[in-house]
């Protein structure tokens, strides 16, 4: 009699908690729906890791084409986000303060409900990260 008690509370705790598992599911895409500095950011960081890790300008050269390609191809959550670079491979060793080899503006627009919101910005690429 024991086994059976022990095993019907087992299915029933994990019946309760089958139920309640979908009320407590943290939603993040209303935070991503709202938020752009935040995608801002994180773009920043994609297109510095990008800089810093790759190993030639010609292979930078591509993967930049590469993911202007994919942004202006896909709508992320709402957005239309627009990268236009300079790439100067004169410059691929340079250090601040010399000329970089990666000028980039990055912008994020977002059209919701007929009111239209955009964040700019422009920014200087080395290799050892980026500086405004």
């Amino acid at each position: 009699m024991f086994i059976i008690t022990m095993v019907f509370l087992v299915g029933l705790l994990s019946a309760v908690q089958t139920y309640l598992r979908t009320y407590s599911a943290v939603d993040i895409s209303e935070i991503m729906k709202n938020n752009d500095i935040y995608l801002f950011e994180n773009m920043k960081e994609v297109v510095n890791f990008t800089v810093t890790s790759t190993s030639s300008c010609s292979e930078l050269k591509s993967n930049l084409e590469e993911l202007e390609f994919f942004l202006e191809r896909y709508k992320l959550f709402g957005y239309t986000m627009n990268i236009d670079f300079s790439l100067n491979c004169n410059y691929w060793y340079n250090s601040p303060p010399q000329k970089p080899p990666v000028k980039m503006s990055i912008e994020i627009e977002r059209a919701d409900y007929g009111s239209k919101s955009s964040t700019k910005g422009y920014y200087r690429i080395y290799r050892s990260g980026i500086t405004p």
